[in-house]
């Protein structure tokens, strides 16, 4: 047999094979993931005095072709095969009907958000909403549209029978994106309506991931919109705590505001804290250097005074699309200074700064992603988790510069103690942490 038909009669046999492999390994099927509530349907708010309300049905309006996976062709690519294109999540990529889930959603956030004295769902659509009021028990109902929901992601895989590593298969982040159009009712008719646009770009998750990040930054959008028309003044009046912002960004007053703005409707809305915002330009006093030793630097050379410091640092040349990797800001329990990082193209990201201002009033971190004290920045959280919201409530009064009250500073161990005795609620190391930073006994 001669070599040419020798190494054709081998490819012919190894090639099925291969492709097979490649098949399996590029191209397979979006596991389907259920669309379950990114939030604990808790609320532990006093919210006697505030209406309730009703959430209808949800209806699809996504376009047709918005509705199937999509995943790029297997195309001869050399001696080899390649799928180069866009994978794109579908109605197959989730268990059950999706507005179902965005729903549920929904009710489970808005129950979190406690601008409501009651969430529940009732089956009312939109028509029944308009000529409301009807039977069901409720002050407000609100309906809602999908207009867009999924995610995408950018594929280059290729097979080749010529290079040493002949499977090369690679994935872009995946970007996240849900459009929902929501409706509020009471019993004059229609009182608000929203349009929300949420993406998310996910870096080392799950495709559907993204998408379900998109929709629960959806819904959070909604309760903070809903909470600025209808919530604040249901709110008693905040405690305020005098925040100096050093910026070594570049930022200007006019950025930090705007930052300050966003991070302080959670503290606000949370917890019944604002902050009043002293910004300042400042110079670096360690270049380059861990953000350990920034945070040390600025123990010693800037006093906290009546209130708390935070400094705004360089720490990175370009911003990842994902919150995840490296820390970006860093802060003592209970002390008076916090640093967070920023990039010369962007502002920090609005929960780095939630999380790291609020180590200073003895948060600690936990294991539920949808948190603000999450340890890894990958969710644009803008809600803290029930024990967390606890922690600052009892200290939002907290003194600057002196120990904590006796009476204020027993409730935190208390709280302390509770969450330690459930080791899938937090972190040990930042529970330990947190209780360390107390006076001793």
């Amino acid at each position: 047999m001669r070599p040419t038909e020798l190494c054709l009669g081998v490819a012919s046999r190894l090639l099925p094979g291969l492709v097979w492999v490649f098949v399996t390994a590029c191209a397979l099927r979006i596991t389907p993931a259920p669309i379950e509530p990114h939030l604990v349907a808790v609320s532990d708010h006093d919210s006697s005095q505030r209406l309730s309300l009703g959430v209808g049905l949800f209806v699809d309006q996504r376009p047709l072709e918005g509705r199937v996976e999509v995943h790029p062709p297997l195309r001869v690519h050399g001696i080899g095969f390649a799928r180069r294109g866009e994978v794109r999540t579908g109605d197959a990529s989730f268990v059950g009907e999706i507005v179902a889930g965005v729903r549920r959603d929904a009710v489970a956030t808005l129950t979190r958000a406690a601008i409501f004295r009651e969430v529940r769902p009732v089956e009312i659509g939109d028509s029944e909403s308009r000529a409301w009021p009807g039977s069901p028990g409720v002050d407000l109902i609100l309906t809602a549209s999908v207009k867009d929901f999924g995610a995408f992601q950018h594929q280059d895989s290729t097979l080749s029978l010529l290079r040493p590593a002949w499977l090369r298969n690679r994935f872009d982040d995946s970007i996240g994106f849900a459009s929902i159009h929501y409706r509020l009712y009471d019993a004059s008719g229609l009182l608000h309506a929203y349009d929300v646009r949420a993406d998310h770009v996910s870096g080392g998750q799950p495709i559907t991931r993204a998408a379900l990040d998109a929709m629960a930054v959806a819904n959070e959008t909604l309760a903070r919109r809903l909470y600025a028309d209808l919530g604040r003044a249901a709110e008693p009046e905040p405690v305020v705590v005098t925040l100096r912002v050093l910026d070594a960004c570049g930022l200007g007053a006019e950025g930090v505001r705007t930052l300050m703005r966003d991070a302080g409707e959670i503290f606000e809305r949370e917890a019944g804290l604002r902050f009043r915002v002293e910004h300042s330009l400042w110079r670096e006093p360690v270049q380059r250097a861990g953000i350990e030793a920034v945070l040390a630097e600025l123990r010693r050379n800037v006093p906290g005074g009546d209130g708390a410091v935070l400094a705004l640092v360089s720490r990175r040349d370009s911003l990842s699309p994902s919150f995840a990797g490296e820390p970006f800001g860093l802060a003592d329990p209970f002390g008076q200074h916090a640093v967070v990082g920023c990039v010369a193209d962007a502002k920090p990201p609005v929960v780095t700064l939630a999380h790291e201002l609020a180590h200073l009033f003895g948060a600690v971190h936990v294991h539920d992603r949808g948190s603000v004290m999450y340890a890894s920045m990958e969710f644009d959280a803008r809600f803290f988790d029930p024990l967390n919201r606890r922690i600052l409530r009892a200290t939002r009064a907290r003194p600057w510069g002196a120990p904590l009250p006796k009476e204020m500073e027993r409730r935190v161990r208390s709280m302390y103690a509770a969450a330690a005795r459930f080791p899938g609620c937090c972190d040990a190391k930042s529970l330990e942490a947190a209780l360390a930073a107390l006076p001793r006994r």
